[in-house]
């Protein structure tokens, strides 16, 4: 019923360039990878995207010859290591989806995020991360009809610091805790005419704020070589 997605966009090469791509038959991808100071720093830059249509449209089919379906995302980072201590990274991805059903209306859905994280040692036991990002969710409802034509949207925006620490004191033992801040912004709805001549009423729902606080603390235990236990409080 719930459940957790953690990704993590890897560093590009520290030693030399590289491109690498596939293609499809209805979509194809293209990665470019290198060092900006060999050894310290590098960049990654990745993207994809579709034509599907042209077999949508094979068919005789009147609804699947005017419908579409397409997507596109890219990829990016940024790594500098520096002071031998200290990482720093920037991560952005953005991404586009369509999709459309005959004469019906065009559905589109859009996701931009930013990150950039400090990861800062203090010894061999004690690390620190710093993250601070930003994401933009979306997505719309367009109808082209002349007389009653629409085009409705929606988006969610969210402002995120978190400060991590980890100290590790054993291989058997290990505390991590930290303080987490998150800004959301919603807009619930909104919807204009589509054209000059469309009798679609216009509608906007108020946009909704949201200010999410809480800090943590854990401890990771190995109490024998085949049990462990995890001990932790969020606030």
């Amino acid at each position: 019923m719930a459940s957790v997605l953690d990704l993590d966009t890897r560093n590009g090469d520290l030693t030399k360039f590289r491109v690498n791509g596939g293609l499809g038959l209805v979509s194809s991808r293209l990665t470019a990878e290198g060092p900006i100071q060999k050894g310290k720093s590098s960049f990654l830059l990745s993207g994809r995207s579709s034509y599907s249509d042209w077999m949508i449209h094979q068919y005789d089919d009147i609804d699947l010859k005017n419908s579409t379906a397409k997507f596109s995302d890219l990829t990016g980072k940024l790594f500098f290591s520096f002071l031998e201590d200290d990482i720093l990274t920037f991560t952005g991805y953005g991404s586009t989806d369509n999709f459309r059903l005959g004469s019906s209306s065009i559905y589109s859905w859009s996701t931009v995020n930013f990150s950039s994280t400090w990861n800062h040692k203090f010894s061999d036991k004690l690390r620190s991360n710093l993250t601070l990002a930003n994401s933009h969710y979306s997505s719309g409802e367009k109808s082209e009809d002349e007389l009653f034509g629409y085009i409705n949207s929606n988006d969610v925006k969210v402002l995120s610091a978190n400060l991590d620490f980890t100290f590790v004191k054993s291989d058997k033992f290990k505390t991590s805790w930290g303080i987490i801040g998150n800004q959301y912004l919603v807009q619930p709805g909104s919807s204009i005419p589509f054209g000059d001549r469309s009798q679609s009423e216009p509608v906007s729902i108020s946009q909704q704020k949201g200010i999410e606080l809480a800090a943590y603390i854990e401890n990771s235990i190995d109490l024998t070589p085949n049990l462990g236990m995890d001990i932790g409080l969020r606030y």
